[in-house]
């Protein structure tokens, strides 16, 4: 019998953490495993040395014939029996990796009724019951997510050999055939909203005027519709990422197809250039402020100023068409947006067919 452990640093969007596991081995199969997080590497790495330490000696005076019942020095972990145990126990471990959203759909899930059926018990009916209660308030696309979100806790579940999970698994994708046939479940609708220039000058003007203001939101708008940048990713641009000869910055831990969080170089337009130089130099941030605040002024003002269905992201969708009405390649926008495939660039050129003119 071996036991061994390791530390596993876990970085997250919003934290960091350090997860130990504690393995078991016997005849080259694991026999058992437990783990534990914490926030501090230290304490993390006594965790483990302690329970290492403990574990080894009572396998030792165990096989040395002494009174010792080895298995009750392991962690007993109450049985996986429920969707929804395998949602608790799903979030405990990989929560540092996913975001607000993800968090808010599996809350969501946890206190549905599909949280209460056993594993061995989970039929596709039960999840097409499920989409459809959804879809009395919810698009075809937000009801997927639960899904998508149920199929990433199954598959945890059948990793970890929990029982009847392979079983629930295969029940899930037949429930997700059946929902895409009845058109329960199926793909956002593209949005092609995009400012006008008297939406744009109507806010401008607004902001400008405005003495309550805290956050400069009239050269923020300027700069996100010059710049192709998200509000989260403005909000973390750093002056010590700027390079002024080749007019480039950096996006830091951009999401990356694979999961992961990376820094990625992006190039500046003059006007973005020179809006973000003229920031006063209070912090190592150029705009030193709050994602979230910025986009809830935005939708607060819009609605304040009756601009319809416009919200701070569709700026993005102004910065990608101005590019390419400025003549730049559809090689060239990219190093500029930082979409990584043509379908998902070509969704914000949002062009007028009557603007075009013949050749």
């Amino acid at each position: 019998v071996l036991v061994s452990h390791y530390v596993e640093k876990r970085v997250g969007r919003r934290k960091t953490s350090y997860r130990v596991q504690i393995i078991i081995k016997k005849g080259g199969s694991i026999v058992h495993r437990e783990q534990q997080s914490f926030t501090v590497y230290k304490e993390a790495k006594a965790w483990g040395a302690s329970r290492d330490k403990i574990l080894k000696k009572g396998l030792r005076e165990q096989n040395e014939g002494a009174e010792c019942a080895f298995d009750d020095l392991l962690v007993e972990k109450l049985p996986v029996t429920t969707v929804g145990d395998c949602i608790d126990q799903y979030r405990q471990e990989k929560s540092a990796q996913f975001g607000r959203t993800v968090g808010k759909d599996l809350d969501l899930l946890a206190r549905s009724g599909l949280a209460e059926i056993k594993i061995a018990h989970f039929q596709s009916d039960d999840v097409i019951k499920h989409i459809e209660r959804r879809r009395t308030t919810v698009s075809a696309a937000t009801a997927g997510n639960d899904l998508t979100r149920l199929k990433a806790v199954l598959n945890y579940a059948w990793a970890r050999n929990i029982s009847n999970a392979d079983q629930a698994r295969t029940e899930l994708e037949k429930a997700r055939t059946a929902c895409h046939d009845e058109r329960l479940i199926g793909r956002a609708a593209q949005r092609v909203r995009i400012a006008s220039d008297d939406e744009l000058q109507t806010l401008y003007d607004h902001y400008e005027t405005s003495v309550r203001a805290t956050i400069p939101m009239a050269e923020i708008i300027r700069f996100a519709v010059t710049s192709c940048r998200r509000e989260n990713e403005i909000t973390q641009l750093r002056w010590s990422d700027n390079d002024a000869d080749a007019l480039t910055g950096v996006v830091r831990r951009l999401k990356d197809p694979s999961g992961q969080r990376l820094n990625v170089k992006f190039k500046y337009t003059q006007e973005a250039w020179d809006i973000a130089n003229r920031q006063p130099k209070v912090d190592e941030c150029i705009f030193p402020f709050n994602g979230k605040s910025i986009s809830a002024s935005f939708t607060r003002t819009c609605e304040f100023l009756n601009i319809k269905d416009l919200r701070f992201h569709d700026l993005r969708h102004n910065a990608v068409t101005a590019l390419f009405k400025a003549g730049y390649s559809i090689h060239e926008v990219p190093h500029f947006s930082l979409h990584r495939s043509l379908t998902s660039l070509m969704r914000y050129y949002n062009e007028d067919p009557a603007d075009i003119e013949l050749k």
